[in-house]
């Protein structure tokens, strides 16, 4: 995973995936035991996670580093899988990058759908050092529970809003 240049990286998770696996409710010695490495370059790696000895069941690992890492590649090296196919369907790299973070929109609009109340168009002023947005929402200030995430556009259809309530 090719990350922007060195990027500090805080925490990872692995969301394995069971890939023609024939695990089973009562199955024993679950664990998966993997390496994750870092690199500047793309060339020369270094261990920044080592599980090659991990005997904990956790098909969702989340590992948070102990000192910060600055990286701009990320891979992942399987040593055992407890059945099947090594399979990963998800990694998620927490951290931070350099740089400056986009300022928050505050100045958008909303366009009710006229046929359908349950759909509203939201709709903000793109900042171009953005590459995508989080939009929150919910039934209360401090309650936007609800998000999706969009990249390159400016506007979203949100969809199954409830009637006659009123959103954040």
């Amino acid at each position: 995973m090719e990350l922007d240049d060195n990027s500090t990286v805080n925490a990872i998770q692995v969301n394995f995936a069971d890939n023609e696996s024939n695990l089973n409710p009562d199955s024993i010695n679950i664990y998966y035991c993997y390496r994750i490495l870092g690199s500047n370059d793309g060339k020369s790696w270094n261990v920044i996670i080592d599980k090659s000895n991990n005997t904990a069941d956790a098909c969702h690992d989340f590992t948070v580093l102990e000192k910060p890492v600055k990286t701009k590649f990320i891979k992942i090296e399987n040593i055992r899988v407890p059945a099947g196919k090594f399979s990963v369907y998800d990694l998620r790299i927490f951290g931070l990058r350099d740089g400056k973070a986009p300022t928050e929109v505050s100045d958008f609009s909303i366009k009710h759908d006229e046929a359908d109340t349950r759909k509203a168009r939201l709709t903000w002023l793109k900042d171009d050092s953005a590459t995508g947005y989080i939009v929150n929402y919910g039934t209360a200030s401090n309650k936007l529970y609800t998000s999706v995430m969009v990249y390159d556009i400016n506007s979203i259809m949100l969809t199954g809003l409830n009637k006659d309530v009123t959103y954040y």
